[in-house]
């Protein structure tokens, strides 16, 4: 399988943390990857006799797609069309932008690909796409869920979006505009330049206070937040009388440190009017399943394993050769595995694999007649493949060749202060609601993560009582 990951940006160097979490998605697939030619049902009890009824063995191979189209079609075309074995399955990439077209290459040869990352619609398109599937619902449920949560905790008439003018912010604005006209909530949107430009920024946040909507969803990549975020302190359009939420799982504000003793107002005021935002990760909740645990058991199980040093030489050296000597860019130690956070995407990593690799086996058993895995056939079988992986329950809808949303939930995080003896504030993330989908995804059911606390969900005011939409009417007496 020919795999495409996000190390690098093309623009040069690493962002150590984004590093760290796609050093995780290669671990999963890697482990994946050994459970199937293993047969080990460590995590997937279906791949205990696997290899009693298929021969299959597979192997990955891992690129760096620069978060750039022309990067991963042009290594694709070249791996297909050059000397060499070409690959049976391609997965990634790992943002909707360079997924679209490296889809099409793929869709061309014949070949499956697989994402875990891509929530885009418009992947969604069957004819424009016939061999691509997801292990991840598209963002139409993700847009749905927001807007629910809008209109049911936050109470918002109006709501502004700031999104990335690429393929996934357009498509994701486009279920915006349809899930706002749904929930009955006002929609203003404003795209913003990728990569970030601090001007472009300026002039959209400026546009975003004429109008004086106050609950705001950002659809934007974490180089995007501490520009956007700290312009927005700035212009006083965040705090108390502000609701911020953002739409793409980050670990920005768990990484975030502020010394209440340094007299630095910029920071003392980007502190406080964090506090209270909202994170809804569009890859959904934390999976409270048995598949779930057995994953973070196995894991953890690298770590603890006298020869998990050899366990780490081994990951460091699967990732791509040239981004192995780049000045500052993410490779685990020892201790690697100790961490409990296995990051949100690495269980739908596995899992792209495991659904890959059972599909090609289900494939070869209809195809009896020749041991060459046909790719159509490839694909079909992954659509009808269903197993409980590490991020739940897997079942695709034939329709879209995404996961099916309805085997889905979504969660709210709440972003929290914690100052300790030293006067240093840092910020946690708990899950406080999550949502799931009614049979039509016309609604959404909220289950409280602790439904004895009170209050549930805390504001950026302090207190558990949203902020009005819109700043309150004054009438002129004159």
């Amino acid at each position: 399988m020919a795999t495409y990951l996000g190390f690098s940006r093309a623009s040069g160097g690493c962002d150590i943390p984004q590093a760290s979490k796609i050093y995780k998605e290669l671990v999963a697939m890697e482990l994946a990857v050994h459970h199937f030619n293993h047969g080990l049902g460590t995590v997937v009890p279906e791949l205990e006799q696997v290899h009693d009824w298929c021969p299959l063995r597979f192997s990955a191979e891992y690129h760096d797609s620069q978060y750039t189209p022309s990067v991963v079609v042009q290594s694709l075309t070249e791996k297909l069309a050059g000397v060499g074995q070409p690959p049976c399955a391609v997965v990634g990439a790992r943002t909707s932008s360079s997924t679209g077209p490296s889809a099409i290459v793929s869709g061309v040869y014949g070949l499956p690909q697989m994402s875990f990352t891509a929530t885009s619609p418009e992947l969604s398109d069957r004819f424009k796409y016939p061999s691509f599937a997801r292990v991840v619902p598209a963002d139409d449920a993700a847009a749905g869920a927001a807007m629910h949560f809008f209109e049911q905790v936050v109470h918002s008439s109006h709501v502004a979006l700031l999104y990335i003018n690429d393929s996934f912010g357009n498509h994701y604005h486009q279920a915006f505009q349809h899930q706002a006209a749904q929930h009955n909530i006002v929609p203003v949107s404003f795209p913003l330049a990728f990569p970030p430009d601090p001007h472009d920024v300026q002039q959209q946040l400026l546009q975003l206070q004429a109008t004086g909507v106050r609950h705001i969803l950002m659809v934007v990549f974490s180089s995007h937040l501490e520009l956007l975020l700290t312009q927005a302190t700035e212009l006083q359009i965040m705090g108390p009388n502000y609701f911020w939420m953002t739409g793409i799982s980050t670990t920005y504000f768990n990484n975030l440190q502020f010394d209440n003793a340094a007299e630095n107002a910029t920071q003392a005021a980007l502190a406080s009017a964090i506090q209270g935002m909202a994170i809804l990760p569009e890859f959904g909740a934390k999976p409270n399943s048995d598949g779930y645990h057995r994953f973070l058991e196995a894991w953890h199980s690298l770590g603890n394993d006298t020869t998990g040093g050899d366990a780490v030489d081994y990951f460091n050296r699967k990732i791509p050769r040239a981004i192995r000597g780049v000045e500052n860019c993410f490779q685990a130690d020892a201790e690697f595995f100790s961490n409990n956070d296995t990051g949100s995407t690495a269980h739908f990593a596995y899992d792209s694999i495991i659904s890959m690799a059972l599909g090609a086996c289900q494939a070869l058993v209809h195809n009896s007649t020749s041991f060459f895995l046909d790719g159509a056939q490839h694909m079909a079988s992954i659509l009808n493949t269903t197993f409980e992986g590490a991020s739940g329950i897997v079942r695709m809808d034939p329709a879209t060749a995404s996961r099916d949303p309805l085997r889905f939930s979504y969660a709210v995080l709440n972003v929290l202060p914690q100052t300790n003896d030293d006067g240093i504030t840092t910020f946690t993330t708990p899950e406080i609601i999550v949502m799931e989908p009614n049979a039509a995804l016309t609604d959404w059911r909220l289950v409280y993560k602790d439904p004895h606390q009170q209050p549930h969900f805390i504001f950026q005011d302090g207190t558990s009582h949203p902020p009005p939409s819109l700043p309150p009417i004054t009438v002129d007496m004159n």
